[in-house]
């Protein structure tokens, strides 16, 4: 039953607010008992709504929800343990003289509208719902599971713990000029521990079954074609620098942001000068952005120095505020005038495209890092837009 609160009466939200905190605590309990992996929240939250309506509550005076609501006897023959394991009979028409007769499922819930369970397999991970269940609600698999993957990591540790370090005794000089060229001492190479939850290189080409929940159950490179892996691959291995400090420590990132400051002043952008005493100046800080080619190989590094536009004030710094934007209608208009003319579609990356506007109202800007300051209390007064500060365009 769904309902909804009146129009101007906000506390009528105390009771769905009261009611959604139960409903997730019986969903947290449900999930932390049996050890069932969080990404079955939903079919959690459904089996806990189903409990709730078949308990009786005060409110209603010992009645339960769904027999006031259904006006019928309510029938419990049919409520299982959530997570609980369970068989299915296999298909007939699935199955040969010897293959197996059941399948093994953990019991997930319910679903409207049909009197089967909602199951799941645990190897192939899909969903099944069946009548035809025998359930075995004292065993529950993701417990178990989980149980035997503690103990095995904790029998690994001891194991490693207790290991026999590798001893080497002192060697003679004659007996070492002798014997050296038949000694080779072998190591078993063994991967950290600390690693075994992590996937390194490309994810979901490594088979780690010990891990609970793998990464590439959700991700995989498997169906990119080589070209894209590579590509995929480049953009995890270049990091853009996330301030000034880290950029000045790479000499690329120097170079780029030496070329912006040279455009930005070759292109008139801002003016020298003091500050006035009834005028505030905003800040301003660098942006760092990789442009890759195609092949995802590293095109050029791109500094860009930003306005932080959100100090100024409005009626003093600038009057209203405008930014050009364009429809993507536009832009597949444009894409269907060039098929049907057959012409030949180049895209640009234009440096310092925001230089060409000016700009009408004084406003006053901190000096970049990087620049030389040659007095005391200089600024730069901007005489053309920069990204990210509010006047006219």
């Amino acid at each position: 039953m769904h309902q909804t609160n009146c129009i101007e009466t906000p506390q009528q939200n105390a009771i769905v607010e009261r009611k959604h905190q139960h409903i997730f605590n019986v969903v947290r309990s449900l999930l932390l008992n049996y050890d069932v992996p969080i990404i079955f929240w939903s079919y959690a939250i459904i089996h806990a709504v189903y409990i709730i309506n078949r308990i009786p509550s005060t409110v209603i005076k010992g009645n339960t929800p769904y027999e006031l609501l259904h006006k019928e006897t309510l029938d419990l023959t049919n409520l299982k343990t959530f997570g609980s394991l369970c068989f299915i009979s296999t298909l007939e028409r699935n199955r040969s003289k010897l293959d197996p007769r059941a399948k093994k499922y953990v019991f997930l819930g319910y679903r409207e509208g049909t009197k089967g369970y909602v199951t799941l397999d645990i190897k192939t991970r899909e969903t099944a719902i069946s009548i035809n269940i025998i359930f075995y609600e004292n065993i529950f698999p993701y417990k178990e599971k989980q149980s035997t993957d503690i103990n095995n990591q904790e029998q690994n540790n001891f194991n490693t713990l207790f290991e026999e370090p590798i001893k080497q005794d002192i060697i003679d000089n004659d007996i070492h000029n002798q014997q050296i060229g038949n000694i080779k001492l072998t190591r078993d190479r063994k991967t950290p521990a600390f690693l075994n939850d992590y996937y390194y290189n490309l994810v979901g080409m490594i088979d780690n079954k010990k891990i609970k929940y793998p990464i590439s159950d959700a991700i995989s490179y498997r169906k990119l074609s080589q070209k894209h892996t590579r590509y995929s691959l480049t953009l995890s291995i270049n990091f853009e620098p996330r301030n000034y400090d880290e950029a000045e420590r790479n000499p690329k990132w120097r170079k780029a942001i030496a070329k912006e400051i040279e455009a930005l002043t070759r292109n008139n952008t801002w003016i020298v000068t003091d500050l006035p005493h009834n005028k505030k100046p905003i800040g301003c800080k660098w942006v760092y952005k990789i442009k890759h080619k195609v092949d995802g190989s590293v095109e050029r590094n791109k500094a860009r120095l930003v306005a932080k536009g959100y100090n100024q004030l409005e009626g003093i710094d600038y009057l209203e505020t405008f930014s050009p934007v364009v429809k993507l209608t536009t832009v597949r208009t444009l894409l269907v005038v060039v098929v049907k003319k057959v012409w030949f579609l180049k895209q640009l990356d234009v440096d310092n495209a925001y230089l060409h506007s000016d700009l009408n109202e004084d406003v006053y800007m901190l000096m970049p890092s990087r620049m030389e300051i040659q007095k005391e209390n200089q600024v730069c007064k901007l005489k053309k837009i920069i990204i990210w500060t509010k006047a006219i365009w």
